[in-house]
């Protein structure tokens, strides 16, 4: 989720949210994503693999064949990441979970990657944190594949 036009200061000036729910002081009850003030964008690490394109390619899935973690501040505290998928319409599978140290960061070349279907979810997520306000940077790399 990215912010398209802005007002004079060339930023988005305020939070804005994605959620559902009651709303209270401009933010939901059920939060899904945020940008946060002069972010301009989510910097979630997600994608729902797709079905077609707008050019019209039409897809039968995907392989996830890398994913990488680093924990930007030093910290004697573990940093756990989860790589996790769901297929579409049932919940969030673990695909890999590992720790992350200030030291030590992860990135995983997959030989023979994880397959997954078109309207897969993917993303990697922060389970567990050790220290306060600690900047995680967290991806992956995936193949898709298209109908011949």
């Amino acid at each position: 989720m990215y912010v398209l036009t802005v007002g004079t200061g060339g930023v988005n000036a305020g939070n804005i949210w994605c959620g559902s729910g009651a709303v209270g002081a401009g933010v939901p009850a059920n939060k899904y994503a945020a940008i946060l003030a002069l972010r301009g964008q989510t910097l979630m690490a997600t994608y729902t693999i797709p079905v077609a394109s707008s050019s019209g390619q039409n897809y039968i899935g995907g392989q996830i064949v890398r994913w990488y973690a680093t924990v930007g501040a030093v910290q004697s505290a573990i940093t756990t990441v989860a790589l996790e998928t769901r297929e579409f319409g049932l919940s969030w599978r673990t695909r890999r979970i590992h720790g992350v140290s200030e030291g030590g960061p992860l990135d995983e070349h997959m030989t023979f990657g994880i397959n997954v279907g078109t309207k897969t979810d993917i993303r990697v997520r922060v389970v567990t944190n050790g220290a306060n306000n600690t900047a995680i940077a967290a991806g992956f790399d995936l193949k898709l594949r298209q109908k011949v």
